[in-house]
């Protein structure tokens, strides 16, 4: 049996440059055709920017 899912992934990433890491990450979101549900990010203590991305993901599982 094969069904559709939705799944919700959580992306972590460290970028020192922080507009180029959030374009990147939400680009390469969009080409892979994954929903964005949240994007956040936050300056950590080395001067670098945290990213934290949800995504939701169509997957097929199959059973079989």
């Amino acid at each position: 049996m094969t069904g559709r899912m939705q799944r919700r992934v959580v992306v972590r990433a460290s970028t020192s440059d922080a507009y180029d890491g959030l374009v990147r990450v939400m680009v390469d979101a969009q080409r892979f055709g994954f929903a964005l549900v949240e994007l956040s990010s936050s300056r950590q203590d080395d001067g670098r920017t945290a990213i934290r991305m949800v995504i939701e993901t169509e997957g097929v599982s199959d059973c079989a």
